[in-house]
């Protein structure tokens, strides 16, 4: 029950109700084959109807496996993150993040970006709002490539296929290694009551937290204790957000080259938001791009090396069969 919480949770948080939708869209997209030739089958007496009804209904089937298969691993380590460690740890590991954001970019970067000191502070503002809502609704997105490349071509939805459950597998063992606090959990809200030392307090004063940042704040804090026991919300190194919208430029501009147009501007303020919420570390953004870009490169070589197959190419292997 509480993996059907924690994923409740990240399913509302990222919009991710829209990949529900998709699988809607793929079982009705099976529906539709399977009744046309079953009316072949039935009503025009075509004898070759009944073995394309019976691929169309192993790959739906196979499908439906799939899909719930990685709705529940998704569930299962996410849970498990969230569980993994003890909010002295979390805090701990925050601030080591922090330290990294330090030593990398030479400023504590979530926090800076929200005081005097940062010199885009003024558009910052203005862009803010709307690196929120591509936050938000970054899974929206991901859910329109699964049905773009759906429809481009099955052997190019495994590839996009392969590379969201690539960049899961990579990053869930430095999600278990450095679960820690986000920068609004830790330095603007402290939940865990740990002082901050005087320099991080000092800077943590200083932020100008908008309306628009702190509304968003508490959707997350609402949906993170709506009908579930209250969590730590940890799954920060590396950001998967960052990941998938890496995932949705490389194969949204592999698809149609002129879609750059929007989805370079949609990565730039998905990174910006990332900050701009309060919901990861500069490292956090390094880290997700690099895994995004691991998974898409290794998801193309293997779906390339993958023969055609009645799960992901049902109307090649129909087609063969009648042949």
């Amino acid at each position: 029950m509480q993996i059907l919480k924690s994923l409740s949770y990240y399913i509302h948080f990222g919009g991710s109700y829209f990949l529900l939708l998709f699988f809607i869209f793929l079982i009705l997209f099976y529906a539709i084959n399977i009744y046309v030739w079953s009316v072949q089958y039935l009503v025009h007496k075509n004898k070759h109807a009944r073995a394309a009804i019976l691929i169309y209904i192993r790959s739906s089937l196979a499908l439906t496996g799939i899909f719930i298969g990685l709705a529940l691993l998704s569930g299962i380590i996410l849970t498990s993150v969230a569980h993994s460690t003890t909010p002295a740890r979390a805090t701990m590991l925050a601030e080591k993040l922090l330290g990294w954001d330090k030593k990398i970019f030479g400023v504590n970067l979530p926090l800076w970006i929200h005081t005097s000191a940062n010199p885009f502070h003024n558009i910052l503002e203005i862009i803010g709002p709307t690196s929120l809502v591509c936050y938000s609704f970054l899974a929206l997105a991901l859910g329109l490539l699964f049905i773009a490349a759906f429809v481009r071509g099955q052997k190019f939805s495994l590839a996009v296929l392969l590379a969201f459950v690539f960049s899961e597998i990579l990053s869930t063992p430095l999600w278990l290694s450095f679960p820690g606090l986000t920068p609004a959990a830790r330095f603007l809200y402290n939940i865990t009551n740990t002082p901050l030392s005087p320099a991080l307090a000092a800077e943590s004063a200083s932020m100008y937290i908008s309306p628009a940042v702190t509304q968003f704040i508490s959707t997350i804090k609402t949906l993170q204790t709506h009908d579930a026991t209250p969590f730590l919300d940890v799954t920060n190194f590396p950001s998967m957000h960052i990941a998938w919208a890496t995932l949705i430029l490389f194969f949204g501009y592999r698809i149609w080259k002129y879609s750059a147009i929007i989805l370079v501007p949609f990565f730039l303020l998905t990174v910006v938001a990332t900050l701009y919420g309060l919901q990861h570390y500069g490292v956090d953004i390094l880290a997700g791009a690099t895994i995004g870009a691991i998974s898409c490169f290794v998801a193309v070589k293997i779906s390339k090396k993958i023969p055609d197959n009645f799960i992901f190419s049902p109307a090649k292997i129909v087609t063969r069969t009648l042949n």
